[in-house]
């Protein structure tokens, strides 16, 4: 009975390790829309918030003073990258990077009313193999020279809209 026991444990070990291996790189990105949800594991987001909604509609806060999206590409390629945002404050500047490159700047923006587009753009970048990141830098948020938001303390700076991104 005690060799059973031994060879079911070291069953059980070895099933065991295999779930505890260091896990490889996430997989390449090929296409991420940040409000359907495809591939949302893809995409490592850093000042980006999650979902929200009222009767108005859907957005995402955009957090300054940088909002970034990290992925990895298996080669380099063209990317393109469709959003549309809203700005809260009066002249407000947006710088849009791909990789410390400037792929676009809009700006001074006047403050629009709810989720009413300021910016609807398209772009296309080329990612590098392995990490890429796409930046959206903000020359003020909610707390740093305007109050747009006084019952909320995160740095509001911007909201999505929409995020669509896809290798071409």
């Amino acid at each position: 009975m005690r060799p059973r026991m031994l060879a079911g444990a070291g069953l059980i070990l070895a099933v065991l390790s295999l779930g505890c291996r260091e896990s490889a790189a996430p997989p390449p990105l090929e296409m991420v829309d940040l409000f359907t949800f495809r591939q949302p594991t893809r995409l490592a987001l850093s000042g980006i918030e999650g979902q929200e909604r009222d009767e108005a509609g859907t957005w995402r806060w955009l957090l300054g003073p940088r909002a970034v999206a990290r992925f990895q590409a298996q080669r380099s390629r063209p990317y393109s990258l469709r959003f549309r945002l809203m700005n809260p404050l009066p002249e407000m500047v947006i710088t849009v990077s791909a990789n410390g490159r400037v792929l676009a700047t809009y700006g001074p923006l006047p403050a629009a009313r709810w989720l009413a587009p300021s910016v609807d753009a398209a772009l296309t970048f080329d990612a590098v193999a392995g990490e890429n990141e796409l930046a959206f830098a903000f020359s003020d948020w909610n707390g740093r020279d305007v109050v747009h938001m006084p019952t909320d303390k995160r740095p509001l700076a911007a909201v999505f809209l929409e995020f669509v991104l896809y290798a071409r």
